[in-house]
């Protein structure tokens, strides 16, 4: 037997409601998710995307990875500043 099988209706509708509530919550909290992480995401796509792409395509992928751009930097900051 279970658990549930031996409560009350009333502890059943309880346990019901608990569980309703929780997925609310859940849903909620992703939805917010949601809107929180696709600014970052789109600033991130966009850091490889030239300028032409990004004013025709603001949410695409890049067509290309231009890599080389982001690895001529140099790997301290001081040495950017000489």
């Amino acid at each position: 037997m279970h658990a549930t099988q031996h409560l009350n209706p009333s502890q059943q509708q309880g346990r019901i409601r608990k569980s309703v509530l929780l997925s609310l919550r859940y849903l909620v909290c992703g939805v917010i998710a949601f809107f929180v992480l696709i600014p970052i995401v789109t600033a991130i796509i966009g850091g490889f995307k030239s300028n032409a792409e990004l004013a025709s395509f603001p949410f695409s992928l890049p067509t290309t990875l231009p890599v080389r751009h982001h690895l001529s930097w140099p790997a301290f900051p001081s040495e950017a500043i000489r």
